[in-house]
């Protein structure tokens, strides 16, 4: 896992040049190159384990929300996220 500290303080990953704000973020990110959590039907790689399992949620049929992203398991459960979280306009 090579990396590079800038002059400007920035980390950068030594596989594709991406330049990160911090050590954690390009170690988050280093996980795309490791392919530690990858979803075995369509072959697409996460870096979060949680970000695989939303994606496993959508190959069953779960639905997801077009302003942040979360995956309800039901469109009702979309609508009250919805009316919750982005305080939706009737």
């Amino acid at each position: 896992m090579a990396h590079a500290r800038t002059h400007r303080g920035e980390t950068t990953c030594g596989v594709c040049n991406k330049r990160y704000g911090n050590r954690g973020n390009l170690k988050q990110h280093m996980a795309l190159h490791e392919g530690r959590t990858t979803c075995h039907r369509c072959q697409k790689v996460f870096a979060h384990a949680r970000a695989l399992k939303d994606h496993m949620a959508l190959h069953d049929g779960a639905t997801q929300c077009l302003k942040c992203h979360h995956v309800a398991s039901t469109a009702a459960n979309l609508k009250l996220h919805a009316k919750i979280v982005h305080r939706a306009k009737r």
